[in-house]
């Protein structure tokens, strides 16, 4: 059986490239502000100078971005690092929006739209806990520039030919329109929320099962590598060494012993054991009649407390070797019950059929 590679989906991994997406993404999105700008200059008078100074800030933060990004990715950060990062990236970029809705007609720019896509940007990138956060931050960013405009405290750039009649003094054309956005902008929110927790609770399982696929492809490797070496070797003892040395692993247990029948039937002598010390293993004769005396029949037994439960000899013994929990079953061969093999587990541990 051959070596087998699966493909990890760690969450840094999937952040970084997010982020790389956003600097990447942030670079088309100045190449489109730049030619609306352009193309609209000629129907509307906008004022230029203010939004391509908004635009050299967007090329130099970018370029910052860009490089320190590159920096993190060297040093290969942790995930709060590139947490952080996003959230960086994306209070910039409110700034800069907040800006060129303000030089765009402020409550009446059309640019206010692009606050949903940035929303919708920071729900890729960010932990849900400040989902509502960055919604709330955009509300009161377009409400300052709103009411500071409507006070006269910032001058309000009137888009003519886009607006035959300025509403940016009207009371009722201010709140309605703020309250709409915000009621909007938190639905829209939630709605995404709730989309996100369900993806990413799908992906939580989909690294479980990936998790127990490698766990099942390691036991199945150590259960062929156990078969080829006992069919490998003669030798009594050193099968039964391998057995109880690879049935530890398989099981992640703390150690595991077998014990066979004497010629009387009534004691079981220890075969062989791994991971035990040699204390434990003298402590004492394994009365058949008193050791997990269903093994002995034919049955599993999964012991979750060893030190309550009347089928276990030596509680005490158990207890200071650090045992907590066992499982034995029955060593047959030729339909003959010969002895039994014990998992020792260090944690409290209820065992499942499998």
């Amino acid at each position: 059986m051959g070596q087998n590679n699966f493909p990890l989906l760690p969450v840094e991994e999937e952040l970084k490239e997010r982020i790389s997406w956003l600097v990447r993404l942030r670079w088309v999105a100045l190449a489109g502000i730049l030619v609306s700008v352009w193309l609209t200059s000629y129907f509307v008078p906008l004022p230029k100078k203010e939004i391509y100074l908004i635009c050299l800030g967007i090329f130099l933060y970018n370029a910052l971005f860009f490089f320190y990004l590159r920096k993190i990715e060297k040093v290969n950060s942790s995930y709060i690092a590139f947490s952080r990062f996003a959230t960086i990236q994306i209070l910039t970029d409110w700034g800069a929006l907040t800006l060129l809705i303000h030089y765009t007609g402020g409550i009446e720019s059309p640019v206010i739209l692009y606050f949903f896509f940035h929303v919708l940007i920071s729900f890729v990138l960010l932990p849900p806990g400040i989902f509502y956060i960055q919604t709330t931050i955009a509300v009161f960013l377009l409400g300052g520039v709103a009411i500071l405009e409507y006070n006269g405290i910032i001058g309000h750039i009137t888009l003519r030919g886009f607006i035959t009649h300025s509403n940016y003094r009207n009371p009722f054309y201010v709140s309605g329109l703020l309250f709409f956005f915000a009621t909007a902008l938190y639905v829209s929110t939630y709605l995404s929320t709730s989309i996100m927790k369900r993806l990413r609770g799908r992906d939580g399982e989909l690294i479980a099962l990936q998790n127990n696929l490698k766990n099942a492809y390691r036991r199945m490797q150590i259960l062929y590598n156990l078969s080829k070496n006992i069919s490998s070797s003669l030798d009594l003892k050193k099968v039964l060494k391998i057995l109880v040395k690879n049935a530890t692993e398989v099981m992640n247990a703390k150690g595991c012993s077998v014990r066979l029948w004497d010629k009387t039937h009534s004691i079981l002598q220890l075969g062989a054991a791994y991971g035990l010390s040699k204390e434990y293993l003298q402590k004492g004769p394994v009365d058949a009649d008193k050791s997990l005396t269903e093994a002995l029949k034919g049955k599993p037994v999964s012991i979750p407390d060893v030190t309550r439960d009347a089928r276990v000899q030596y509680h005490e013994e158990a207890k200071r070797e650090g045992i907590a929990s066992m499982l034995g079953v029955p060593l047959i061969f030729k339909d003959e019950i010969i002895g039994t093999l014990r998992i020792h587990m260090a944690k409290t541990h209820d065992f499942s059929e499998e």
